[in-house]
Parts: structure tokens; C-alpha cells; sequence
């Protein structure tokens, strides 16, 4: 990989973080007053609309399979988050 595509790709991380963290930001106070799966089901709807109006069917399906598949790797992130913010004393 040439180094242009390399600063290219981390500047698209660096992006894709920063916008995590303004989303987190903003949701959190959300999920403090309202139920979780309420806020979760807005968002998947929200996504949903973006893959249909800017990918074709097969490529939505494509993608929803690698979100499928992405799943135990999710989950083992979050319960290592998870677990690393107890606190033993």
C-alpha cells in the first residue's frame, strides 16, 4: 500500500472515530431516559433507509450479511469493554 493510501485510510479512521464519538455523545442522554431497544430500533430503521436508498438490493443483502457475520466479533468487543471497566477492590 503506497503511502498517500495509507495516510488516506487513516484519516478515514480518524473520521470515522470522531463521528462514533459525537454519535455516542449525543445519544447517551437518550439512552439514560428511554428504553435502550426503543433508541436501538431507531437507529436500525434510520440505517436501513440509507442502505435502501443508496445501495442496490444485492448490495444491501451483501452488506447485511457482513453485519450478520460481525456480530460475535461486536459482541467480543463489547464484553471486553465491558469487563475492563470493573473495578476490583
Amino acid at each position: 500500500m503506497s503511502i498517500k493510501k495509507k495516510v488516506e485510510r487513516k484519516n478515514e479512521m480518524e473520521e470515522i472515530a470522531a463521528f462514533k464519538i459525537k454519535l455516542t455523545e449525543f445519544l447517551l442522554p437518550h439512552l439514560k431516559k428511554s428504553d435502550p431497544m426503543m433508541v436501538a430500533g431507531v437507529l436500525m430503521k434510520s440505517t436501513m433507509e440509507i442502505y435502501t436508498t443508496h445501495l442496490s438490493e444485492k448490495d444491501m443483502y451483501k452488506l447485511l450479511n457482513v453485519v450478520i457475520e460481525s456480530v460475535p466479533i461486536i459482541k467480543e468487543s463489547v464484553d471486553m469493554n465491558n469487563n475492563s471497566n470493573n473495578t476490583i477492590h
